[in-house]
């Protein structure tokens, strides 16, 4: 899981040095990294650049179909609804996040599972990237 976690940082904390709000996602397939992402919505100027569809985007190029059966999205930050909706339709078997946000109840799919790593330093780190990025916004 420690490989895992930092790899989420860099990603999220890449994202964020260009000016993104600071997200990572990596897409696990029979325990290996299959493919990563993060946030390029500035850079890209596309409004799809989440990392969750960047990474998922990679995955399906690499395996050759938009199947993502027996595969695991590990974020940074809980997925929106149009992450949600591209999850869903890349059937990926199931979706672990360590920060949630705030939709108030829009969707709570139940394949989504909140990362419980305890009192983990990776918590404190993408929250203090998290924080610091809107608060440098300001």
């Amino acid at each position: 899981m420690e490989k895992y976690l930092e790899k989420l940082y860099n990603l999220a904390l890449e994202s964020s040095k260009n000016g993104d709000i600071p997200v990572g996602c990596l897409i696990i397939k029979d325990g290996n990294i299959l493919s990563t992402g993060h946030n390029t919505r500035k850079c890209d100027n596309l409004v799809i650049g989440h990392a969750e569809i960047n990474a998922i985007c990679e995955a399906e190029k690499i395996l050759g179909d938009f199947r993502l059966n027996g595969c695991i999205l590990l974020t940074t930050l809980k997925p929106c609804k149009l992450c949600f909706e591209a999850i869903e339709a890349s059937r990926i078997d199931k979706v672990y996040y360590l920060l949630d946000q705030n939709l108030n109840g829009l969707y709570e799919p139940l394949k989504y599972v909140k990362l419980d790593i305890g009192n983990n330093e990776y918590i404190d780190k993408y929250k203090k990237l998290f924080l610091d990025f809107f608060k440098n916004m300001r």
